[in-house]
Order: C-alpha cells, then sequence, then structure tokens
C-alpha cells in the first residue's frame, strides 16, 4: 500500500494529509496497462476463435503450442463457457495472408484427443479508453 499525500498543518494544531491514498490490496499491481501500441498491433495482425481444446490447457500452454504455426501476439481464454459447454478463447497471430486458409489449417489439428474449431474472429477486440468517456447531457 502506497501513501502519496501532503501535510499540512492549521492555526489550531489539526495536522491535515492532503493527497491520494493507494487503496488497493496489491499495490496496483492488477490495474491493467493501456498498450499505447494496441491499434497498430491491430492493423497488422489477424484474430481467430478457437474452442474444443482439452480442460487443462492454459493460456500460457496454448501459446507456446500455437508458436509452431505463427507469429503469435495475444491469446486469450475465457473464464465462462460457449453455449455448448465447451471453453474457447482467441489468439492473434501477425503476419497472416490469408486468414481462412489459415483457419481451416488450425482446424485440422488435434492437441491430444481433442480436435480443434478454429475460425476468423468475427468481431474487433474493442479498445477500452477511459479518458474518453462521453459527457453526460443535461437540460438547464
Amino acid at each position: 500500500m502506497t501513501i502519496k499525500y501532503k501535510q499540512k498543518t492549521d492555526s489550531d494544531g489539526w495536522i491535515w494529509r492532503i493527497g491520494k491514498h493507494d487503496r488497493s490490496k496489491d499495490g496496483g499491481a492488477g490495474k491493467s496497462i493501456d498498450n499505447p501500441f494496441a491499434r497498430s498491433v491491430e492493423n497488422v495482425s489477424s484474430s481467430f476463435f478457437i474452442t474444443n481444446f482439452p480442460n487443462t490447457l492454459d493460456s500460457k500452454a496454448l501459446w507456446t503450442w500455437c508458436m509452431r504455426h505463427g507469429k503469435v501476439v495475444d491469446v486469450y481464454i475465457a473464464k465462462k463457457l460457449s453455449k455448448f459447454g465447451k471453453r474457447f478463447g482467441f489468439i492473434r497471430f501477425m503476419g497472416i495472408k490469408d486468414e481462412n486458409e489459415f483457419a481451416s489449417k488450425l482446424s485440422q489439428q488435434w492437441i491430444g484427443s481433442h480436435h480443434l474449431y478454429v475460425s476468423v474472429a468475427r468481431f474487433k477486440r474493442p479498445i477500452a479508453n477511459n479518458r474518453e468517456k462521453p459527457v453526460k447531457q443535461t437540460s438547464f
């Protein structure tokens, strides 16, 4: 826990501490970091939806498995299950010329006894920028 404040004493002898107090339990380590290169990476990378992989596979293991097939930029495995009750995730590769051909090539792969299903991601990943919140309009 870090404390950043100024200390002032008034005429009555009271000590005023003015400033920020980081109340997070992990000292701010859990905060997400905005990647300044996210937009440039998004322009040259391709995102793929993947499902039907083993339950024992985590994002690090999926990353190492995908490195054999191309340059991996990002791997995300959702905590939720799909509507079919399967785990799913998203993988981002760089330098893919034909996305549909690459997805069909990956869909032919097996991890253990699990036949993967890979398709091109339908939607772009939203870039969260907390600084550009819309201003509420009031009627005065």
